[in-house]
């Protein structure tokens, strides 16, 4: 079982274009306090086939402060709108293990 309470994050770098999606394996859940970013970005929840757009910010900046529950079938995407490469990054807490 996965210790619920632990922290959760990842700081990755990403070409123009790309994205990475913040979405815990299997019956994990999260919930997501920060979210940064090098350069412009889209933020969007994702569930299935749908993806709705929560916010874009443009240059180097953060999502800061905020309580984002994601579980492996609803969860986020950060999407560089920069046109170069950048990085992306999020810290949250594990509250469901699986």
């Amino acid at each position: 079982m996965t210790d619920t309470g632990r922290a959760v994050s990842l700081i990755a770098s990403v070409g123009s274009g790309e994205a990475i999606d913040i979405r815990p394996e299997g019956s994990e859940e999260y919930v997501v306090h920060n979210i940064y970013h090098s350069a412009a970005v889209g933020l969007y929840m994702v569930r299935g086939a749908v993806e709705l757009k929560l916010d874009d910010q443009a240059g180097s900046d953060a999502w800061a402060a905020y309580v984002f529950h994601v579980t492996n079938v609803q969860f986020l995407r950060l999407k560089d709108w920069s046109g170069a490469q950048q990085y992306l990054g999020y810290d949250g807490v594990c509250t469901h293990g699986s």
